[in-house]
């Protein structure tokens, strides 16, 4: 129990505002920005990260096997206690119409993703992350958890 409580947890968390949504000449898409840190009180690496997004309708379920794929570059990183960085996705291919139905709430966008990393004491470990994009929370765009 003194390895759990000495180790490494770094944790994955959207900055404000989350998503930004662009559009381009030939394809729209939005960016995806993430803080990885570490919380706990030894250092740890980062071997992996994934990230993806889903355009659903209300109450449409998320498929049990995310398809989140590691990219071609792999990020990784040397996270003392206390540190973090951060982590850009872009997703390109949204279509329009599904950027106006996220803001207008006629669909949800749902951001998941893992982070992958070692503890000081060669164990690997992987802290997820899912959350539904709220383009009204706080007159603010904003990713919150699901309740």
């Amino acid at each position: 129990s003194i390895m759990a409580a000495e180790r490494g947890y770094i944790t994955m968390s959207h900055k404000p505002p989350g998503v930004m949504f662009w559009e381009g000449e030939t394809v729209d898409g939005c960016d995806i920005i993430m803080k990885i840190e570490n919380c706990g009180r030894t250092p740890g690496d980062v071997t992996d990260i994934a990230m993806d997004i889903s355009v659903r309708k209300h109450y449409d379920p998320l498929p049990i096997d995310f398809k989140c794929e590691p990219w071609e570059q792999r990020p990784n990183g040397f996270l003392v206690p206390g540190g973090h960085f951060v982590h850009k996705r872009s997703s390109r291919g949204i279509s329009k119409q599904s950027i106006i139905d996220i803001k207008n709430n006629a669909k949800k966008l749902w951001v998941f993703g893992y982070v992958d990393y070692k503890d000081r004491f060669d164990q690997r470990h992987r802290a997820t992350y899912v959350r539904i994009y709220d383009p009204h929370e706080i007159g603010r765009a904003s990713c919150r958890e699901r309740v």
